[in-house]
């Protein structure tokens, strides 16, 4: 093995991580605000607000009442799309820089040791990888009804007895305006009376749209402390450390490597994020298909393929970092 310094690769990889940093922020503000336009989109379309909403409910005052929540809809969900599309322009932004970092490494190390430069650069961008799927949106999960209409059909006659019972009771013109009622029910005797309605676009009955980062928030928020330290452990704490000691791994003395080599192989067993990626992946494929009555849909949001992208390139940095073992091994050895 030649004679090769390891300070440039020091240095390059920490550019990339706090130049990174930088644009993680970025996507991040835009998710936030993303998230936030999808939200007022649900506390304006959900259950309560439009099935409860007696003016919406009174016939052509209610199509005025839908013109103006249907026009702050569409506001809502073009900055909703505005937003992540910002947030998307920074992703490849984050990628390309990334990429370019990579390449550098492996090329500025390739003829000293291109095991070395290549793991670096895998090291690096797995870590920026993990910290922006944790800081983004995971999934989106939605249960909505299109178009819900509601018949109402109710004895004329019977709703009429009703009111006049309850007209009887008021004090002073309570009987008089009561046996006026009762002089009407011969004329609804067998009619009924019918009320339709049909609310336009989406009803929504349930939304969720979160990260990680999110999730932990929450957990903790509510006071279930026990699995949020374990989500927390084994879904952020554990990779983030096995990265560490991958790192460290690589600058270490030869004579500690395989003691360090079989600490990183006990840690990979209590990494939970790839079991994370499959349970999202069937979350979305299953959502859709769930028979509840009424319309679902689920979405991959960018935080997903973040977290995947940490997986596969941690498996192959784990493979890089095995190949400069095995080299620096071979090259002790020929010493």
């Amino acid at each position: 093995m030649r004679n090769f310094k390891k300070i440039p690769a020091v240095v390059i990889c920490m550019f990339a991580f706090l130049a990174s940093i930088v644009l993680i922020v970025k996507i991040r503000e835009n998710t936030q605000h993303f998230k936030a336009e999808k939200n007022n989109i649900i506390a304006l379309l959900n259950f309560n607000e439009r099935l409860l909403d007696v003016e919406e409910a009174i016939p052509l005052y209610g199509d005025w009442v839908w013109e103006n929540k249907y026009e702050e809809y569409q506001h809502d969900l073009k900055m909703a799309d505005h937003y992540y599309g910002i947030a998307l322009n920074w992703v490849v932004v984050l990628l390309l820089f990334n990429g370019l970092v990579l390449v550098l490494l492996w090329l500025y190390y390739w003829k000293s040791n291109r095991w070395f430069g290549a793991s670096m650069g895998l090291l690096t961008v797995s870590l920026i990888l993990l910290v922006t799927g944790i800081f983004t949106p995971l999934l989106e999960l939605e249960a909505y009804k299109e178009n819900l209409e509601i018949k109402v059909e109710v004895d004329a006659a019977a709703l009429l007895s009703d009111i006049q019972q309850a007209v009887a009771k008021i004090p002073f013109v309570g009987s008089t305006s009561a046996d006026y009622l009762e002089d009407l029910l011969p004329e609804f005797e067998g009619e009924q009376y019918k009320w339709h309605k049909v609310y336009p676009d989406k009803m929504y009955f349930f939304y969720e749209n979160k990260g990680l980062f999110d999730v932990l928030r929450v957990l903790w928020g509510t006071g279930n402390y026990p699995i949020a330290l374990i989500v927390g452990v084994f879904s952020f704490l554990v990779p983030f450390v096995k990265l560490m000691a991958s790192f460290i791994f690589l600058f270490s003395p030869a004579k500690r490597m395989n003691r360090l080599r079989n600490g990183i192989g006990f840690l990979t067993k209590f990494s939970m994020l790839d079991v994370m990626v499959v349970s999202i992946f069937l979350t979305y494929f299953t959502f859709d298909e769930l028979s509840t009555g009424v319309d679902t849909n689920s979405s991959l949001l960018m935080g997903v393929y973040f977290i995947a992208g940490y997986v596969l390139l941690a498996m192959i940095a784990g493979f890089t970092v095995d190949k400069y073992h095995d080299n620096r091994l071979a090259n002790m050895q020929n010493e």
